[in-house]
């Protein structure tokens, strides 16, 4: 019987210690040309999760499970180690054979840990099996911090057999750099002016981003504001400082779109975790005379650098807007008709 079948460098997973997996086959005897040597990952894609502390960020299958060829005896047995941060166990577990649903036994779990045991012998064909998938954590909570080593073993009637280790770090890791993440702020005024009844839209008098860490905010990335032109006639940037209160540098371009005052002003330096960016801006207002139809509302938005994408942090707060404007008749009377809502709920 051989003692060393090849396993795929895909096998059981990717990074930060998340899957560890080890197959135990109770058959002395299996030929040796039957031994499964193909133990690998189900291959449905992947989503990146951010690991501060190593510049990298790991690329992790989105279910927890995976594949191998039969023919396997009844009494396969499939430990699987996994981080249950990150990975949610299915309330009944997947097994398909050549098509067809089969009996497995879930057993000895754990955090983090399970055996799958097949209740029959399986032919000659691939067998499926779908434990959990992932669910990362939503930010703040977003980043895996304490990652360990990933393993890899497979065992046939206690014989260990394979790869263990580390697996090659091409096959799980973006060179990314440290998680970085920002969240836009902004202070409005009210501009409000009377016709057949009360209008009003906002001027941002100021616009920030706070670098929310662990990594710095990368150069050459931008804080964009717009308005719409028909109120905001002309707006640019009249000082920009950090949380220091310290003038920080940055360029600040003129964003030409139809109806449209805005522009993008890009940070030439990286912002450190913790400090924030704030623009003090200087605008000029005109009052409109009529309603004024498909309005746009006053938006901040983060603009990232193409350099940082793959470390970003999703903060869910790169864009911010101030609601509640009205310019015609018809929003002050879609607003009204959705307070009335409210107030009977």
């Amino acid at each position: 019987m051989s003692t060393n079948p090849i396993l795929s460098r895909r096998s059981f997973i990717a990074a930060s210690g998340v899957v560890v997996a080890a197959v135990t086959i109770p058959s002395p005897s299996y030929a040796s040309d039957s031994i499964p040597n193909n133990l690998e990952v189900t291959d449905v894609g992947t989503t990146t999760v951010l690991v501060p502390g190593n510049d990298q960020s790991s690329s992790l299958p989105r279910d927890l499970g995976f594949t191998i060829d039969g023919p396997l005896p009844s009494g396969a047995e499939f430990n699987i180690t996994y981080d249950s941060r990150i990975y949610m166990l299915r309330e009944t577990i997947a097994a398909v054979h050549g098509g067809r649903d089969i009996g497995v036994q879930l057993s000895n779990p754990a955090d983090g840990k399970i055996t799958i045991t097949t209740l029959e012998a399986l032919p000659v064909g691939q067998l499926t099996v779908i434990a959990g998938q992932l669910s990362p954590k939503r930010y703040p909570h977003d980043i895996l911090r304490d990652g360990g080593q990933v393993q890899l073993e497979a065992r046939i009637s206690g014989q260990k057999l394979g790869l263990q280790g580390v697996l090659p770090q091409d096959t799980n890791v973006i060179d990314a750099g440290e998680p970085w993440g920002a969240e836009c702020g902004a202070q409005w005024e009210e501009i409000s002016w009377q016709r057949d009844g009360e209008y009003r839209y906002y001027r941002p008098l100021s616009a920030s981003v706070l670098s929310t860490g662990p990594g710095p905010i990368p150069a050459g990335s931008s804080i964009r504001v717009l308005c719409d032109a028909r109120i905001v006639t002309s707006m640019k940037v009249k000082s920009a400082s950090n949380s220091s209160s310290q003038p920080v540098e940055g360029s600040s371009t003129e964003i030409n779109i139809p109806g449209i005052t805005g522009f993008d002003w890009t940070m030439k330096s990286d912002v450190p975790a913790g400090d924030q960016i704030s623009l003090t801006l200087e605008s000029t207002i005109e009052i409109p005379n009529q309603d004024l139809e498909g309005a746009k509302c006053p938006n901040i938005d983060f603009i990232s650098h193409d350099t940082g994408l793959d470390a970003q942090r999703n903060t869910y707060r790169e864009s911010i807007r101030s609601k509640g404007i009205i310019v015609s008749a018809a929003m002050r009377q879609d607003i009204t008709i959705l307070a009335s809502m409210k107030g009977k709920n």
